[in-house]
């Protein structure tokens, strides 16, 4: 049957919105107003009649600075490597999101999907620098000296479908756990001790749409005894430590149970990273440095299946790890996908000899192939751009970017949608990381696993209290 183009479709016109209006407003800290590292601050939303939040554009703000004294810090990387934690619960006290290292997936998650250019330009409103060749995040003001920080909530509830509804019985609380300042924050000078950070006044800004009487009528009325439902996609997270052994196979056993696993994430880091010792666990990025720890295989088993059916290789370099990662956002065919994993930067000392040529090269940025780091360890503080070579073959290795990601969907097609999920069952299965590391392998890591599951919130239209099912 022939059709016509939308472009001649003259009768196609948008239709008019319901009645209604849409306003914005900030929930603040229940808690107190000035917090400090290894703290915590819970925001509790309002009980609003014929009101919606939508939860795809909702921030985090507050103001940052020293507790005490000058600025002697930097943050590591953004302002997302301060919270570790964020829970979401119901005032009733039942949990629904609580997702940990959340600092560290975030890292990941920004250099991923994000450009040099975006950091340059909005970054620093998330407290990243925006200076190319480097890892830095902002510096925090000294005491007294204020600046303020906005974080657009990234992960869990903030990929929801739908907007949330705002007359129920108990509203929802977002709990923001601190992290210790001596990791998120990267040390300005040698021999000059970091200090604690203090955020004041946060809250949650976000927009409401308030339905007038009869469109409520009307939307509950296509509800009828139907709950409220809304699909996204939650965070859910696994650690482990492997001692330096050299090489082998090492097995991990994954504590995931869900029923639609839609992708697994890992990253290895370096334990020297927040070695005691000295000054050095204030001069690392011990949030966002990530290596490959000389890892050489990489695959999962659920109940004995091995996921891929062929392990994923690094013997001869890092193309099929970053294929499978782009495969798993869903960004393969994208060419306007950004990211920013391997930073560029004039060499240090360029060549003095007369050949032209010779000049020219050492004057053009060179890429730091910091996705292939080995090991990603600061041995100083960071001062120039040798500390943030990352495989240059010439004794580098001190930050990298590295991680890996598998797609665990039957269907990865981006036609697809929110219509179906078809992630793997893992409930009542066992899981299981295979890792084969190589003779690089001299040190000790941290391993950290994060899947992506699909989640559904629903809202009782009888008893107004939220339901998590995964």
């Amino acid at each position: 049957m022939a059709a016509l183009s939308r472009s001649l479709e003259y009768g196609r016109l948008k239709s008019k919105a319901v009645s209604a209006r849409n306003y914005r407003v900030a929930f603040r800290s229940q808690s107190g107003l000035a917090f400090q590292a290894n703290q915590s601050f819970t925001i509790e939303l309002a009980q609003l009649q014929r009101s919606y939040l939508d939860l795809n554009c909702m921030y985090l703000q507050f103001e940052i600075e020293h507790a005490s004294g000058a600025s002697v810090g930097m943050l590591d990387y953004s302002a997302y490597s301060i919270f570790n934690r964020i829970t979401v619960s119901s005032a009733a006290g039942a949990v629904l999101e609580d997702t940990n290292y959340l600092n560290v997936y975030n890292a990941m998650l920004l250099q991923s999907m994000v450009s040099e250019e975006y950091q340059k330009g909005y970054g620093k409103t998330i407290g990243h620098a925006g200076r190319p060749g480097t890892a830095f995040g902002i510096d925090i003001p000294a005491a007294g000296s204020k600046t303020t920080i906005c974080l657009p909530m990234l992960t869990g509830l903030a990929t929801a479908s739908r907007q949330l509804p705002l007359d129920v019985a108990a509203p929802l609380r977002f709990t923001f756990y601190i992290d210790d300042f001596k990791k998120f924050l990267v040390r300005k000078v040698e021999n000059t001790a970091l200090s604690d950070i203090k955020i004041t006044n946060p809250r949650l800004i976000a927009n409401i749409t308030e339905l007038s009487e009869s469109t409520q009528v009307l939307l509950d009325q296509s509800l009828s005894q139907m709950s409220y439902n809304l699909n996204y996609s939650g965070i859910v997270s696994t650690q482990a430590t492997r001692t330096a052994t050299g090489a082998g196979t090492y097995v991990a056993n994954l504590a995931f149970r869900n029923s639609s696993m839609n992708k697994i994430a890992l990253i290895i880091q370096s334990q020297g990273r927040n070695s005691t010792t000295g000054q050095k666990n204030e001069m690392n990025h011990s949030i966002s440095n990530r290596s490959t720890g000389g890892v050489q295989e990489i695959s999962y088993f659920i109940n004995g299946q091995r996921f891929p059916q062929n392990k994923m290789d690094v013997t001869h370099g890092f193309s099929e790890i970053w294929s499978e990662n782009v495969l798993a956002d869903r960004v393969l065919m994208d060419p306007t996908h950004h990211s920013s994993l391997n930073f560029s930067s004039v060499q240090a000392n360029p060549g003095t000899g007369a050949n032209a040529a010779q000049t020219l090269r050492n004057s053009i940025p060179e890429n730091n192939r910091n996705f292939e780091c080995i090991k990603g360890e600061h041995t100083n503080t960071p001062t120039n751009v040798d500390h943030y070579l990352g495989n240059d073959g010439t004794g580098g290795n001190k930050y990298g970017t590295f991680f890996s990601q598998l797609s665990l969907e039957t269907f990865k097609s981006n036609m697809d949608g929110e219509s179906i999920f078809s992630g793997v069952n893992c409930l009542g299965s066992t899981l299981q990381c295979e890792l084969v590391f190589s003779g690089d392998n001299d040190f000790a890591l941290d391993l950290y696993w994060f899947a992506t599951v699909d989640k559904i919130l629903s809202l009782d239209p009888v008893t107004r209290s939220w339901i998590v099912s995964d």
